[in-house]
């Protein structure tokens, strides 16, 4: 059983050696810039920055950290 209402928007951001991994089958994914820049890696996913994740984190209903 799920939590999530049909009209809830699910957003996951990769984090240190998260932004490595490749092809999630996830909702929406975003990779963080600091990390990506760190690894040297080029993500499949959109790049976002600190302040970018923390308006995200801040503007949600419900912040799961894993």
């Amino acid at each position: 059983m799920s939590d999530q209402t049909p009209n809830s928007e699910v957003s996951v951001v990769l984090l240190q050696d998260g932004v490595t991994r490749t092809h999630l089958a996830a909702h929406r994914v975003y990779a963080l810039s600091d990390d990506v820049a760190a690894r040297h890696v080029t993500p499949s996913y959109p790049v976002i920055s600190y302040t970018d994740m923390l308006r995200m984190i801040f503007e949600a209903d419900a912040v799961i950290a894993l």
